[in-house]
């Protein structure tokens, strides 16, 4: 079910997301392999006191689902949970960036992940079904993809423009790491050595 910010959201720790009506459907969060460089890309364009932070997060939830909950079962989910989440997300992904690889397994092991319901479904071409996980909501969805990128052996950096940590290498389709996190970033970095505002 779609989510938008009601108006007048001037309520402690809002605005809140909001069900507005329609139809109940499923997010398929984890189908993007890259969702956690997606989110921390989009997040982190806006600033937490930008304007334009609750757009850029109203588009995230509408894409993938909220972060505590699901549309059709939760009445509110205020801004000021997105605002933790994103800076959890970064701490977890600068730690790994800056080599400390070992904070993933005892973050994600410290911290409260829903029940994922595993479940094995047929998938096209394949002779056998495949388990499957499927996180309750979004916070869970990018708990999840971090451990699964590090145990599968993908890396993490820090873009040399932004300094926003970034994932890529195995399992991802970002094979090398480069050193930029968005081609917004290496446009950035090279009007920056041509002197161009």
């Amino acid at each position: 079910m779609p989510v938008t910010w009601p108006e007048g959201g001037g309520h402690i720790g809002g605005p809140y997301l909001v069900p507005r009506g329609g139809e109940p459907f499923s997010y398929r969060p984890l189908e993007n392999v890259l969702l956690v460089n997606e989110y921390a890309q989009i997040v982190h364009s806006a600033g937490a006191s930008d304007k334009t932070r609750p757009s850029v997060i109203l588009k995230l939830a509408n894409k993938y689902g909220l972060l505590y909950g699901r549309a059709d079962k939760l009445s509110a989910e205020p801004l000021s949970a997105w605002n933790h989440a994103d800076m959890a997300l970064t701490i977890l992904l600068g730690k790994w960036a800056d080599g400390d690889g070992a904070a993933v397994p005892f973050v994600f092991n410290e911290t409260e992940v829903a029940q994922n319901t595993p479940r094995m479904d047929w998938e096209e071409g394949r002779e056998r079904p495949v388990l499957l996980f499927e996180p309750k909501n979004l916070n869970d969805a990018l708990k999840l993809q971090v451990a699964e990128l590090y145990s599968g052996g993908a890396e993490a950096r820090r873009c040399e423009y932004c300094s926003r940590p970034f994932v890529y290498g195995a399992g991802t389709p970002r094979r090398v790491g480069g050193e930029y996190c968005s081609p917004s970033c290496r446009r950035g970095a090279w009007r920056k050595r041509q002197g161009v505002a």
